[in-house]
C-alpha cells in the first residue's frame, strides 16, 4: 500500500499523508511512504517515521535514492489504532506531519 506524502509550503507549511491507513488482519502488509508528485509540491528528503511498536510493525527501512520509507505491518490479530510521527526535510528545514497520522489494524 503506497501512502502519499505531500509538502506544501504556502501559505503556511503543511505536510500531509494520504490515504487513511487501514490494514485487515491475516498477515503482513507492506506500507510505503512516498513523495506525492501532484500539484504544488516541493522536493524533500530525509523522510523519517517513529512511534510504531515492534511488533506488529517492522523497523522502518529508508531508501534515500527515492525518498521512501517502508514498514511491514505483521498484523496477525492485534487490532487497534497506532499513531506515529512523520517528518521530512526540505532545504535546511524539517517539517512534521500535520494532524495525527495513524494506522488502524482491524
Amino acid at each position: 500500500m503506497d501512502l502519499a506524502v505531500k509538502l506544501v509550503l504556502t501559505p503556511q507549511p503543511v505536510l500531509s499523508v494520504t490515504p487513511l491507513h487501514e490494514v485487515d488482519s491475516g498477515g503482513p502488509t507492506t506500507l510505503t511512504w512516498t513523495r506525492d508528485t501532484t500539484g504544488a509540491n516541493f522536493q524533500f528528503s530525509a523522510t523519517s517515521i517513529s512511534g510504531l511498536p515492534n511488533p506488529p510493525f517492522s523497523a522502518p527501512s529508508y531508501n534515500s535514492s527515492n525518498n521512501t520509507v517502508t514498514v511491514t505491518d505483521n498484523h496477525t490479530g492485534q487490532s487497534g489504532t497506532f499513531n506515529y510521527a512523520l517528518s521530512v526535510t526540505s532545504g535546511a528545514t524539517t517539517y512534521p506531519a500535520s494532524g495525527n497520522p495513524s494506522i488502524r489494524n482491524r
